[in-house]
């Protein structure tokens, strides 16, 4: 039996500019990276 896995991620395509330089800011840079942002 074989199962095609959806390799795509949530938030693929998605740009995500960051003028953050506290903490939470660049923390929920890199969360959004991980799910495919740009």
């Amino acid at each position: 039996m074989t199962h095609n896995m959806n390799t795509e991620l949530p938030l693929e395509g998605i740009r995500v500019v960051d003028f953050c330089w506290v903490y939470a800011g660049p923390l929920m840079t890199f969360i959004l990276g991980d799910l495919g942002a740009e």
